[in-house]
């Protein structure tokens, strides 16, 4: 059972705890309840102590709220598509109508070739690595102010709100990845040739993945701060993604690229994630492991930067929520 404690005026405790609720509002009124020890004064004051503000204490207090997880998992991915007319179809439909698109532009009309490897494949493989970053930069970004009702009502770990808001990127990305399965298994029906690398490699996938989850939350525990003050900064996000999106081999390999902006492209933590995730499903050359190497660690330190800066600056800039 998840228990928040609030700071009482006098010695005694405030016990607060979610329980089961099947109401389509998951924090609804009724689903929160306060206790009091019997031997605490009912008509006790008291008052929710503010957010913590060491590191330690900001990952303690998800910890602590852990089994809220796969609700406001859920409730996340509820939010991105309660409004749309096809709901959860456009999931599937998205990655199919994206390849069709890249294919005619870049393979027809301006000729990228990617070798043996079809170019829908190639395509769909680099969009599942760029949809989740893409998306969770996004959705992240927002998330406090999407959350505005919870944060500000119920005493949750601001720090985890910001954190879980990455589900629906993640839900997306999966998505991307069956319909890769699916084009992989059309292709090996109609020609006969199993694109996919059945290899220990595969399980690099999930370390890649882990690497760009760190390269979101290093960005949007930042930004999702900024977002509430300034909303601005969402516009301009937005056009630099559309930029880093055709700066990044997505639509076409490294080896298309003048050999003289290749060392500036490996600069890019996407370029390092995109050609690994592509390595581990097809083989070939292998990432660049000393650029691979020093974004690992150039994010792992901004991460940690990045949790100090939210949990120094949560407790006041939430108050504009």
């Amino acid at each position: 059972m998840s228990s928040w404690r609030g700071k009482a005026s006098s010695a005694d405790r405030v016990v607060f705890w979610v329980k089961p609720c099947h109401t389509p509002a998951i924090f609804d009124r009724k689903c929160l309840r306060m206790n009091t020890p019997s031997t605490a004064p009912v008509e006790s004051d008291w008052e929710i102590a503010s957010g913590p503000h060491s590191v330690a204490q900001g990952l303690s207090g998800i910890w602590s709220q852990r089994r809220l997880i796969p609700l406001l998992a859920k409730l996340s991915v509820k939010m991105a598509y309660q409004k749309a007319f096809f709901g959860m179809a456009w999931l599937f439909a998205r990655p199919f109508i994206m390849a069709l698109g890249a294919t005619v532009v870049f393979r027809d009309a301006l000729n990228i070739q990617t070798g043996v490897l079809p170019y829908p494949l190639f395509f769909l493989a680099s969009l599942a690595v760029w949809i989740v970053f893409q998306r969770g930069i996004a959705w992240c970004t927002r998330g406090p102010n999407r959350y505005a009702r919870i944060v500000t009502r119920y005493p949750v770990s601001r720090l985890m709100i910001v954190a879980i808001c990455i589900t629906p990127a993640l839900v997306e990305g999966g998505t991307v990845f069956v319909c890769f399965l699916l084009a992989i298994g059309i292709y090996w029906m109609v020609d006969g040739v199993l694109f996919l690398e059945v290899s220990w490699k595969l399980l690099a996938i999930f370390p890649i993945f882990i690497f760009v989850m760190l390269l979101i939350w290093s960005i949007t525990l930042f930004t999702g701060l900024w977002f509430i003050k300034v909303r601005d900064i969402w516009y301009a996000m937005r056009y630099g993604l559309t930029g880093l999106m055709f700066a990044s081999p997505i639509y076409y390999p490294l080896s298309a690229v003048p050999a003289a902006y290749r060392d500036a492209m490996l600069l890019n933590p996407i370029t390092s994630a995109v050609m690994a995730y592509r390595w581990a499903l097809f083989g070939g050359d292998q990432p660049n492991l000393s650029a691979l190497s020093a974004h690992i660690i150039f994010v792992g330190l901004v991460v940690i930067a990045g949790l100090r800066y939210f949990e120094r600056k949560n407790g006041s800039v939430f108050d504009h929520l």
